[in-house]
């Protein structure tokens, strides 16, 4: 069986572009591309980075800092600012890519576990939407059916910081379906949990304990 994760997906081609996309969403049942077309433009965004905010992440901690409950991260990308921010204790992050010469937001999205949810969108420079993506059409299964789930079958809290798990989910292969691959660690992590629940019905597919190699 062959799994085709939406990891590694951090870098700026994959938040700016989409286009490029994971393995997954380049096999038959991709997830889709909406470009916008003129008369959604009217709906703009234009955010921009604020120049004092710009400088706080240069001279507090090497382009992090933590304010209130949320913690903020910038990464300088050549061409374009990458901001990363999320809640303390909280596992969902959010993604805004800024031209690093106007310093107006080109771009959003969210992820979890390393991989996206929800709706991507593109602005152009003056703010209008020219590209979506929603990358939860192909999981009637939501993420949040699926906290619900282990929730109550396993009693396991997945947004938990504390808890020693790792999600991913795309393509398998060997039958086109979409799925969610899960591995839940012990203390030591000398076993894990091994689950593969169907994206579309949630059911399980495989729930197997598994002892770590040495």
């Amino acid at each position: 069986m062959k799994l085709y994760y939406y990891k590694n997906i951090l870098s700026y081609a994959f938040f700016v572009f989409f286009v490029i996309g994971c393995n997954g969403q380049k096999d038959n049942k991709s997830v889709k591309d909406t470009i916008i077309n003129s008369k959604y433009k009217k709906d703009t965004v234009m955010k921009k980075l604020d120049k004092v905010k710009l400088e706080k992440y240069k001279t507090e901690n090497q382009f992090k800092y933590t304010e209130n409950d949320t913690v903020f991260k910038l990464e300088d990308q050549g061409e374009n600012y990458k901001e990363i921010k999320n809640k303390i204790g909280e596992r969902l992050k959010t993604i805004n890519i800024y031209d690093k010469s106007k310093l107006v937001l080109i771009g959003e999205g969210k992820y979890l576990f390393d991989f996206p949810i929800g709706i991507y969108k593109e602005y152009d420079l003056k703010g209008n939407v020219v590209k979506e993506r929603n990358f939860d059409e192909d999981f009637p299964f939501t993420f949040q059916d699926l906290k619900q789930k282990l929730l109550n079958e396993s009693h396991v809290n997945i947004e938990n910081t504390d808890v020693d798990i790792d999600i991913n989910r795309g393509l398998d292969t060997s039958d086109m379906k979409y799925k969610y691959y899960l591995t839940l660690y012990n203390e030591d992590r000398s076993s894990y949990r091994y689950i593969l629940i169907d994206g579309a019905t949630g059911n399980t597919i495989k729930d197997l304990n598994v002892r770590a190699l040495d």
